[in-house]
């Protein structure tokens, strides 16, 4: 689905919601608590609820609300910021000999850990994968004997 045929849904909604809030005395005054009690959610969004949320059941107030209410949630609680899987398995000592963006760049040195990181999972293999801290300690130790021996160490920009 590309970006035309999403605008071209989403404005279909907000007709639709629109209608059913014109012509539905309940509607408007669910819209205006909903305004009150999840500010950080635009008007627009809201309206769009009342026609893609539960529509045609009789539960509609309580999924529009539901709805709005998680929106306002994730308005006022963004994600954090989504770690690469590689810099995933740093500890943060790890991360102050070498900078995870670095390693990516260097080919040989990325490559031993990839072998550090395969070994480790392989001792792990039949207990269900090796756990994260053994990981980061194995990289972390890695890292510490080698230090000198890799141009990306302490290398600055």
């Amino acid at each position: 689905m590309d970006k035309v045929e999403i605008e071209r849904i989403e404005r279909g909604q907000y007709g639709e919601g629109k209608r059913i809030i014109d012509y539905d005395e309940e509607a408007r005054q669910l819209l205006k608590k909903l305004e009150k009690e999840c500010p950080h959610v635009p008007r627009e969004e809201l309206i769009k609820l009342f026609r893609s949320v539960a529509a045609g059941t009789k539960m509609i107030d309580t999924a529009v609300t539901a709805s709005a209410h998680i929106m306002e949630y994730n308005a006022t609680h963004p994600s954090p910021e989504e770690k690469g899987w590689f810099e995933s398995l740093f500890s943060d000592i790890a991360k102050k000999i070498v900078e995870p963006e670095k390693v990516m760049g260097d080919e040989e040195l990325y490559k031993s850990i990839i072998e550090v990181i395969s070994d480790i999972e392989e001792r792990y293999d039949d207990r269900g994968g090796a756990p994260m801290p053994v990981i980061k300690a194995a990289i972390t130790s890695f890292l510490k004997d080698r230090e000198s021996k890799f141009d990306v160490f302490n290398a600055s920009d």
